[in-house]
């Protein structure tokens, strides 16, 4: 699944559809790993999946459609929104109430009444990064959070205000608003104490970021949104890989650059000595 806006716009082939059955996959749209959960965007790949492209737009009650370009599909019995059809590739959203386990996907062309069936396996969480080049690894859709701005970063922003200037990074995904909530009471507006995030810098070094939140993005269908800070010992620290756990399930590896702080933003953060009191003209 490609970004739109802050996450996603669709492209694939267009090839000839036909009415006969035909195979094809259901992957996770963000990671493209092979689970999906509720209310996350998912990918069908395969040969004449749709007679024709098309992207959708939102119906008059904020919804995406779901019939596109005369294709239809649903997953166990239950309708999805569809945000772009074509002939090799639909993008569509699992619909919120879908049970867990291994389930059917059932594509079908409305003019004809020819279907395809697939299976996908459905869990409560299945975390996906979002990707600038759409590959599923590589740079993540990874903004400031307080500015906005794309990469790179710097392990402070000054528009912060205030003695705290820990740059926040918002990054996107989809398939973890429900982390540690399996029944989806629509009260949990936040997971993060079911959500981690671990990175590692170009020397192999581990981090474990703080996450302030975690939970749907505002104002977009599907999409998630991991609020993690940046520690000062990331400074200039170039490529940092990111990954995301929700409950049991561990995102895909994605990237992103730090920068050096100026020297001009550069100053003693903190002081701590070996031991509490010393003689004068001795080291500590």
């Amino acid at each position: 699944m490609r970004p739109h806006s802050l996450y996603f716009a669709f492209a694939a082939a267009i090839l000839s559809f036909s009415a006969h059955a035909a195979t094809f996959s259901v992957l996770s749209g963000a990671s493209y790993q092979p689970v999906v959960a509720p209310n996350s965007w998912a990918s069908a790949f395969g040969t004449a999946i749709a007679r024709s492209t098309a992207a959708a737009t939102l119906t008059a009650d904020g919804q995406w459609p779901t019939t596109l370009a005369g294709t239809t599909v649903q997953v166990n019995g239950q309708l999805a929104e569809l945000y772009y059809v074509s002939p090799g590739q639909i993008n569509f959203l699992v619909p919120d109430g879908t049970d867990f386990g291994s389930l059917g996907v059932v594509i079908t062309d409305v003019g004809s009444g020819a279907t395809q069936t697939s299976s996908v396996l459905v869990r409560n969480s299945s975390v996906g990064v979002f990707t600038s080049n759409s590959s599923g690894t590589g740079p993540g859709a990874i903004l400031n959070g307080v500015t906005y701005a794309g990469p790179p970063f710097a392990v402070e922003t000054a528009q912060n205000g205030g003695s705290d200037l820990r740059t926040r990074l918002a990054v996107y995904c989809t398939g973890l608003r429900y982390a540690g909530n399996p029944t989806h009471d629509s009260s949990v507006t936040s997971v993060t104490a079911n959500v981690t995030a671990q990175g590692t810098d170009s020397s192999g070094n581990p981090y474990s970021f703080t996450v302030e939140y975690a939970g749907a993005a505002p104002g977009y269908i599907g999409l998630d949104q991991v609020n993690i800070v940046l520690p000062a010992q990331l400074d200039g620290a170039g490529a940092v890989s990111l990954t995301i756990t929700a409950e049991d399930a561990t995102s895909n590896v994605v990237t992103f650059p730090v920068n050096s702080l100026p020297a001009s933003s550069i100053r003693l953060a903190g002081l701590t000595l070996s031991t509490n009191q010393t003689t004068g003209g001795s080291s500590v």
